[in-house]
Formats: structure tokens, sequence, C-alpha cells
């Protein structure tokens, strides 16, 4: 679609074309898509832009994919490891209370005078 012409406050005029593409397939991968526009204002071979058409994941893994899988991989050793870190400590800390807890009450002072 064209939008309507705009006029600038310096004197200029412009208007812009929009180009929405069907859902698109596995055979559309390297198409090339080639805007060109012409006008007198313009060089005699006008202005174009081009654009290659690359379908997601088609021609293999990308470098944001390898990333993304590094980053995955080292969140999940960490979350690993801290979990490792927290059922160590949840089976050792309750044993060495207990310990703690029987060695104190079997300890008897030898300087203690008896209450008469």
């Amino acid at each position: 679609w064209l939008s309507t012409i705009r006029h600038h406050s310096d004197g200029s005029v412009s208007q812009s074309g929009h180009l929405q593409l069907p859902p698109v397939t596995a055979k559309q991968h390297g198409v090339h898509y080639v805007c060109r526009v012409y006008h007198s204002s313009l060089p005699a071979s006008g202005r174009s832009a081009d654009v290659t058409l690359e379908v997601a994941g088609f021609s293999g893994p990308s470098i944001e994919d390898g990333i993304g899988l590094f980053l995955s991989a080292f969140l999940l050793l960490g979350l690993l490891k801290v979990l490792g870190w927290l059922v160590a400590a949840y089976w050792t800390i309750p044993e060495v209370s207990k310990e703690k807890a029987t060695a104190a009450s079997l300890t008897i002072p030898r300087n203690s005078k008896k209450s008469q």
C-alpha cells in the first residue's frame, strides 16, 4: 500500500510504500526483493534497495542460536550447582547440630559445687 502524499515545511513532498509478504515457506529462502524509485529529482538510474529473504532455521544454526545454547547450558549448570549446595547443606546441618547437642548435654563441669 502507499501512504498519502505529505507536504513538509521545507517545500518537499514524501510518500511511503509498504509491502507485506504472505507467510513464507522454505522454498522462498534466498529470494531477492528489490524496490526501485524513479523521479525527476533523482539521477537517471533512480534509487534502489534490495533485500534477500532468509527463512529462519533453513540455512542451519546461526551465531545467535549458538550463543543462546551456550547461555542456557551455563545457566543450567549454575542452577544445578546451587541445588547441589542446598541439598548438601540440608543433609549435613541437622547431623552436626545433633552431635553438638548430644556432646553438650553429656559434658559436666568439674568444678561445679553441689547445691546445698
